[in-house]
């Protein structure tokens, strides 16, 4: 360890308080719902039709995001230790169309919110550590956070142009949206 990483780590520290993983989490979720949204045009089959993205379907885009959410999530909140929550996966089978996703996404939003609720910058700091037969992973969980975030963000911008495709656009999803109907919903207020 060096210098620059010593400062990575006060860097990483400015970004990742409770207020800003907050914050990265309120979009993600406000931008993920937009995208659901965009999939009521569809039908369950093209829902489930290969649309050439990493996961194959729309529908496996979305197992695929919130399982892993839910899994790294279940290790940051302390619901399961590392090795349950790598072992955790979700069968697309279990969601054959929308209200099923919705349903999955809105128990994800729940557990989410709850954590975000009660996490302080003393809980993201916190480095959680797994071993492995050959390897060992830790990161701080406010690290583990954003990469959930960023995570959702690959594949809603994979389903979001198999959606375009298809006809269905959610529009736009920028973060710089986000905060503008944000701004905009708080004057109104």
């Amino acid at each position: 360890p060096g210098p620059e990483d010593d400062q990575n780590r006060v860097i990483r520290k400015d970004i990742m308080d409770a207020g800003g993983v907050t914050s990265l989490h309120r979009y993600d979720q406000w931008a993920t719902e937009r995208v659901l949204g965009a999939c009521d045009g569809l039908t369950t089959e093209q829902l489930q039709q290969d649309v050439d993205a990493p996961w194959g379907s729309i529908r496996n885009q979305f197992v695929h995001q919130f399982s892993v959410h839910r899994s790294w999530l279940s290790w940051v909140d302390g619901s399961l230790s590392g090795e349950e929550a790598y072992a955790l996966t979700a069968d697309p089978a279990a969601y054959p169309d929308l209200a099923s996703l919705r349903e999955f996404w809105g128990e994800i939003l729940t557990q989410t919110n709850r954590f975000l609720a009660r996490a302080t910058n003393a809980d993201l700091e916190r480095v959680l550590a797994v071993e492995f037969p050959g390897s060992e992973f830790s990161m701080p969980a406010g690290e583990i956070m954003v990469h959930l975030a960023h995570h959702s963000m690959q594949h809603r911008t994979e389903s979001t142009v198999a959606l375009t495709r298809l006809g269905q656009s959610p529009g736009d999803i920028d973060y710089l949206f986000y905060a503008l109907e944000q701004a905009r919903t708080s004057s109104e207020a």
